[in-house]
């Protein structure tokens, strides 16, 4: 196996690098990195960062933490698979009162289901559901900007 694993690595160090795609062979013969490629490659803000004039869902999501009990790690995660916080907060709230898990309500409604719907499978008033998340993303839009609350993941789009 270690023959086989030192045999790739020689081999590939025997390609030049004017044959990768991001180097490029400058005038004194060494390898050099495309100015282009770096350029192309934008910088992916996720939802991490505590300063909130950099990235402002950083104190939506501690809110959110807090208020329905659920990691922090969670919120990022259904924000990194594109859920806005109109789909985000319902779950948590049917989730909390079902005492099920929010992962769960969230993948019902990636199937199609409605939130009526999925209130009613759960047995939760959906009233109170739906009173509460105008409430929650009333006081969400004055600090997240207005495609993070409508996003959808890209396969409902």
């Amino acid at each position: 196996m270690k023959r086989v694993f030192l045999l790739f690595f020689s081999c590939l160090a025997l390609v030049p690098a004017a044959v990768r795609a991001d180097y490029v062979m400058t005038e004194h013969g060494t390898a050099a990195v495309k100015k282009k490629s770096l350029k192309e490659t934008k910088k992916i803000v996720f939802p991490t960062q505590s300063n909130p004039k950099k990235n402002p869902e950083g104190d939506a999501i501690k809110k959110l933490s807090v208020l329905y009990d659920i990691g922090e790690d969670r919120l990022r995660y259904f924000r990194d698979l594109h859920h806005g916080y109109s789909d985000i907060v319902p779950a948590l709230i049917i989730a909390r009162d079902a005492e099920v898990e929010p992962g769960r309500v969230i993948k019902m409604r990636d199937e199609g289901q409605l939130w009526p719907d999925i209130a009613k499978g759960f047995f939760v008033d959906t009233k109170r559901v739906d009173q509460e998340s105008a409430q929650v993303l009333k006081e969400l839009k004055k600090t997240v900007p207005l495609s993070a609350i409508n996003d959808l993941p890209r396969r409902i789009q």
